[in-house]
């Protein structure tokens, strides 16, 4: 009876002490690479509601890419905004998510006598009828990828030109981007088409899979960017 009783207390301190615990996290247990802050934090921050987020983050769990990181997928809305020194386009699509494309504002060049090698920035010498701006930015971000590069260009009464491409980044929040590539299509505006400068490169996560395009325009009015 003793024996007996004794077996019956440790198996009630057995189970109180695994209580106590708590049940155990699984090893293999990660984070969504769908659903992270910073996804939550981009849709927020760009007016995507909770209900929409959580149908976006599960259609990417799915294997279905959002509309704003697919190539040629049209938008039905944009807006343009002034934020933080740049010019930012936020472009809505069908599904709800968001893409926002940026090209930084130039800024007067100093009028002193420097150097061109000690300003640094994105800044703009102009003149009666023409415009020269110089490392300025040109971004696109849709959440869960990210696109920019550096340019100059140029505007003048007769087209616009783009020239000195450079520091092109791609990063997406998981998988791999291959096929980078910062090709200058066409350096000088023609009559019917601006001067563009084009960033690609190649997404893919298991049955994930996109190209991404980010473009810089220019013509007499000035520059603008795309994402084809």
């Amino acid at each position: 009876m003793i024996a007996k009783g004794k077996s019956r207390i440790c198996g009630a301190l057995c189970v109180a002490f695994v209580m106590a615990l708590g049940t155990p996290q699984l090893a293999g247990a990660t984070e969504s690479p769908y659903d992270t802050p910073d996804v939550r934090a981009f849709f927020t921050e760009y007016g995507v509601d909770a209900d929409t987020q959580d149908a976006l983050i599960a259609s990417m769990e799915s294997g279905s890419m959002i509309d704003a990181l697919k190539a040629g997928e049209e938008p039905v809305s944009s807006t343009t905004q002034i934020r933080d020194g740049f010019e930012e386009t936020v472009l809505k699509y069908a599904d709800g998510s968001v893409g926002v494309t940026a090209l930084e504002i130039p800024q007067p060049a100093p009028t002193t006598d420097l150097s061109a090698r000690t300003i640094s920035g994105c800044t703009v010498y102009s003149g009666a009828g023409w415009a020269s701006s110089s490392n300025c930015k040109v971004s696109h971000s849709a959440a869960y990828a990210t696109l920019s590069f550096y340019a100059n260009y140029q505007q003048t009464a007769s087209g616009g030109s783009i020239s000195n491409l450079r520091d092109e980044d791609i990063s997406a929040t998981f998988g791999s981007v291959s096929n980078k590539s910062l090709t200058l299509i066409r350096a000088n505006s023609t009559s019917s088409q601006p001067a563009v400068a084009t960033l690609h490169g190649y997404w893919s996560s298991g049955s994930l899979a996109e190209d991404l395009y980010l473009s810089l325009r220019v013509n007499a009015g000035g520059g603008w960017t795309t994402t084809y």
